[in-house]
């Protein structure tokens, strides 16, 4: 289903909420989110953020944010390290060297993260977490959320693709619009001007017939 999800032509928001429905049936995630990475601009944005104890909604879900103004995210560390982390919130904190008072949102107790990656180039984070002590991730858990990223990262490529294709027919058919427009426009001056044309002959075969 995953799979499906993913290469449906479901709007990109739908497909990542049946993702999330489809991965909280075989894992704890009642808190997932999918943060992307922009290299060209350096900026990192959140299409997808659920959880159930973060009250205070991340600035990457509202506009763009630059990844230098995250240095205490683990997602983040995810991305730029281009590795999966998973084991207790706070001993991956410590072993990445992030003040725990500092880092962004609510301490949960188990935590997961994956890169999401076109070719080589990291692209992205997918991330669940858990506020219940008795919850924790595994290998199989990492695996699922591989594969989940694979997907998601495809499905978004399909998106983007499919949306460009769509903003080059939009521009194609404006720039056929405004040619037919000039066409009709050369066509109704030729029409005037044959027009004329013609209505100069006449007085001119007048003119001949009084003169005659």
């Amino acid at each position: 289903r995953i799979s499906e999800y993913a290469h449906s032509d479901r709007g990109m928001g739908e497909i990542l909420e049946c993702v999330h429905q489809e991965v909280a049936r075989l894992m704890v995630a009642d808190n997932f989110f999918v943060m992307l990475w922009d290299h060209a601009t350096d900026t990192v944005v959140m299409p997808y953020y659920v959880d159930i104890e973060d009250t205070s909604l991340p600035r990457m879900l509202r506009h763009p944010v630059p990844i230098s103004e995250l240095p205490n995210s683990l997602a983040v560390r995810v991305m730029r390290e281009n590795r999966p982390m998973l084991g207790s919130w706070g001993e991956l904190c410590r072993k990445a060297g992030i003040d725990t008072a500092l880092s962004h949102g609510p301490a949960s107790t188990a935590w997961l993260g994956v890169p999401m990656r076109r070719g080589e180039t990291v692209t992205g984070a997918v991330v669940v977490q858990s506020y219940d002590h008795a919850a924790s991730y595994d290998e199989d858990s990492l695996q699922l959320l591989e594969y989940v990223a694979q997907h998601l990262q495809m499905a978004m490529v399909r998106r983007k693709s499919r949306d460009e294709l769509e903003a080059r027919v939009v521009e194609r058919t404006a720039q056929l619009s405004a040619a037919n427009v000039e066409l009709q426009g050369e066509i109704r001056e030729r029409q005037r001007a044959e027009a004329l044309q013609r209505a100069l002959f006449r007085l001119s075969e007048l003119s001949s017939t009084h003169l005659g």
